[in-house]
């Protein structure tokens, strides 16, 4: 009796697996390693945009300082960015140390759906001081870059900034 039992509820676990791992198959999930990993498929668009759009870590006045090796020259030491966070419709201030002999500099800001690009022109006051400033026309939950370009000892040379 205990023998029948025992084979009984044996083969009705071996049909409750095989049940359950059926329906997972069937229903696109597919388990690697004991973690369950969905395979979605490409014509459902999520609810959710990608990338998540995630607030700055920074408010106001911005500065930052690079450093760079001899193999890969930079075309700038410092600056600030006034302010990081701008309104739509507001003023954001650009100034920049650059190295010595830098030339032609410019910013190129890229935001959710726009790229604006500023020639940024030399303080007289400041040796290697260079300045610009544009209106912040679009929204930036998704997309912040600001791209600095110029020539260095006849080579072009780009320093990209990701803010988000």
């Amino acid at each position: 009796m205990f023998i029948i039992a025992g084979i009984v509820i044996v083969v009705l676990y071996v049909i409750l697996n095989i049940g359950i791992f059926s329906y997972v198959r069937s229903s696109k999930k597919i388990s690697y390693g004991g973690r369950a990993q969905v395979v979605r498929d490409a014509s459902v668009k999520s609810s959710t945009p990608t990338p998540t759009p995630h607030p700055l870590t920074s408010k106001g006045l911005y500065k930052f300082s690079i450093s760079a090796g001899k193999e890969k020259p930079t075309i700038m030491t410092k600056g600030m960015i006034n302010p990081i966070d701008p309104e739509i419709g507001g003023k954001q201030d650009l100034e920049l140390t650059a190295v010595s002999g830098a030339k032609n500099l410019t910013a190129t800001l890229t935001t959710d759906t726009k790229k604006q690009t500023v020639l940024l022109t030399k303080d007289p006051e400041k040796p290697d001081v260079w300045k610009g400033s544009w209106i912040m026309d679009d929204t930036y939950s998704y997309i912040y870059t600001l791209n600095v370009s110029g020539t260095v000892g006849g080579n072009e040379v780009n320093f990209p900034f990701m803010f988000r």
